[in-house]
């Protein structure tokens, strides 16, 4: 895993610092909505990330992480939970672009990257499509499912939807680029997971971090998201637990 420099991380986490006390103050003054909780979900993850490279303990890099998915889970909260009294599902002032097959793919991921996997379990209840009816490209929602559907335990139904992607894609083709060759990545070393094959989830993982690579060079770059990926490194979590044997190694 390559590694930035001492300064460099605490330089992220001397930014997240920064930001929490921005959105703390917009919370403060009133200004609350179900963006203003996803914002607060991005920083905790990035803190969490600058705490890995940091060398924090592990015990606080996990806090991190589990603090950003409950910040995300609020969201979540917000639109469906209707004994909460954050509920807002019924004022018509639910915003569906933040809870979106995206959110809630990073609130999963989050919850398996502070390994609390009864919390992961719990979160993916949340995840179901949008009231709006408008979904993300069918990889996205077909990888972010499928892992839904695997954290409940729910194996055919996962592998029901990894097994539409590959159906899109024949003779093992992925798309050429973009979100939906990284979903197709992800769906690969997903569906060694639900197949119990390391060989099938191994291959998939190795093909998830070729595509990071390019992200991690170009938009990613200078940013903590440049030495660490959520969805690979989440996977790898799922997969020990799921008793599968991790043999990639990367530079995420």
């Amino acid at each position: 895993m390559k590694m930035p420099t001492q300064a460099e991380a605490q330089g992220w986490i001397d930014l997240t610092n920064e930001m929490q006390g921005w959105l703390q103050e917009r919370y403060d003054k009133g200004d609350i909505d179900q963006r203003l909780y996803g914002s607060m979900a991005s920083v905790a993850a990035s803190r969490a990330r600058a705490q890995l490279l940091r060398g924090d303990a592990l015990a606080d890099i996990r806090a991190s992480f589990h603090r950003a998915a409950e910040l995300m889970e609020i969201s979540f909260i917000m639109a469906y939970d209707d004994a909460s009294p954050l509920y807002i599902g019924n004022t018509g002032q639910m915003d569906c672009s933040a809870i979106t097959e995206v959110h809630g793919l990073r609130m999963m991921n989050w919850a398996l990257l502070s390994k609390d996997f009864a919390y992961a379990v719990s979160v993916a209840h949340w995840v179901r499509p949008s009231p709006d009816n408008q979904p993300m490209g069918i990889e996205v929602c077909n990888y972010v499912y499928a892992l839904k559907h695997c954290l409940l335990g729910d194996w055919q139904q996962a592998d029901d939807l990894i097994s539409d992607t590959f159906r899109r894609h024949p003779n093992g083709e992925p798309p050429k680029r973009g979100y939906p060759r990284n979903y197709y990545t992800l769906s690969w070393a997903l569906a060694g997971i639900i197949r119990q094959d390391d060989t099938l989830f191994n291959d998939g993982l190795a093909r998830q971090l070729a595509f990071y690579r390019g992200y991690a060079e170009g938009e990613a770059a200078d940013t903590d998201e440049q030495y660490f990926c959520d969805n690979a490194n989440a996977l790898a979590v799922l997969a020990r637990k799921s008793g599968r044997t991790l043999t990639v190694s990367g530079d995420y």
